[in-house]
């Protein structure tokens, strides 16, 4: 599992390039509206139209499919979200400390032994744990 500022801030980032991306294929579409198309010989032996509406279209349908992508990637972030805020409901004590300290905070499970006052051993097997408990939210959702 990401730690949760990290993934945060990928969501931030893939929003802001969704709303770029979305911009882009508006000013794409815009000048297609105000392109007039000319039917010319094309004489040359390369595989790129020189008509610029052609050109602007192609323009559109990658720009869409990079739209596509993004937002399955926002999908998965807010998901991965999501998961990290209902487990963080759901434990509490040392298992919450272990995780708030892991997942939120990025620290190591050196420095939480000593923060946590516990041995190393238990700091591993909480986040073990907590990552299981992530992959069976993951199985849930699938099925």
């Amino acid at each position: 599992m990401k730690f949760y500022y990290t993934t945060l801030s990928e969501l931030k980032i893939a929003e802001a390039r969704l709303k770029m991306l979305e911009n882009k294929k508006q000013l794409y579409k815009d000048r297609v509206t105000s392109t007039t198309s000319t039917i010319k010989e094309d004489v040359s032996f390369s595989n790129t139209p020189s008509d610029k509406m052609t050109n602007y279209m192609i323009q559109i349908e990658e720009t869409d499919q990079k739209i596509k992508e993004v937002k399955e990637e926002i999908t998965v972030l807010k998901d991965t979200l999501n998961q990290m805020e209902e487990i963080q409901k759901n434990i509490s004590g040392l298992e919450e400390q272990i995780f708030r300290l892991y997942f939120i905070e990025q620290k190591t499970p050196t420095q939480i032994t000593f923060i946590a006052s516990c041995g190393i051993a238990t700091v591993y097997r909480y986040i073990k744990k907590i990552n299981a408990k992530l992959i069976n939210n993951d199985k849930k959702r699938v099925i």
